[in-house]
Parts: C-alpha cells; structure tokens; sequence
C-alpha cells in the first residue's frame, strides 16, 4: 500500500508522487521530458519594498511545506529595511566627509 501527496512542481503544474524516503520527485511527468536547462519555473510576483527596490516575493503557494514561510519573508523583508536605512545612513556620514572606515561603526548605532 502506498500512499500518494499532491505537489506543485517548479512550473507551476500540480501532480500526485509517492510519499517515501529519500529524495522526492520535485518535477512533474511533463517537466522530467525536458532537458532541465530547457525547464520553465514559476515566476514569484515581484515587489517594490521600503527603500524602493523591486525584490522577488516569493508565494506561499511555491512552498506549500513550509509552515514558516510566511515568516521568513516577514524576517527577509525587515533585514531588507534595516540595510537599506544603514546604506542611507552610512552614504550621509561618508558624504560629511568621514572615511568609510570611521563611518561604518558610527551608522551602526
């Protein structure tokens, strides 16, 4: 008796696999064919984040095993903006005319 699990494939085709050890099969039947440099993914949305940069989201529904998916793009995107408020700060202390080295420890705080 073996028991099956609906994926979603990297292409965006859902299909069922056997549930075992091992590796699992990530591919659909029809993505296996192909070559895989010829294999087409699923295109995550893309988002303008706080600093104005365009980032890739990625779904949940890419990443359906992941119970803490949701959070780890809350994390993703808070470093996001703690980086891009330390770049700012850091371009207006070089800009005062510190050297890089004396201004990194002072944006830091």
């Amino acid at each position: 008796m073996s028991k099956f699990v609906t994926v979603t494939c990297q292409c965006g085709n859902q299909f069922d696999r056997e549930v075992k050890r091992g590796r699992p099969q990530v591919w659909c039947p029809s993505c296996v064919e192909t070559p895989f440099y010829e294999r087409v993914r699923a295109e995550a949305p893309v988002v303008v984040n706080a600093a104005g940069e365009e980032v890739v989201k990625s779904d949940a529904t890419l990443r359906p095993n992941d119970p803490l998916g949701q959070f780890r793009d809350d994390i993703e995107a808070g470093v996001a903006e703690i980086n891009a408020d330390h770049k700012v700060r850091f371009a207006a202390l070089v800009a005062g005319g510190l050297t890089p080295w004396q201004a990194g420890p002072l944006a830091q705080n």
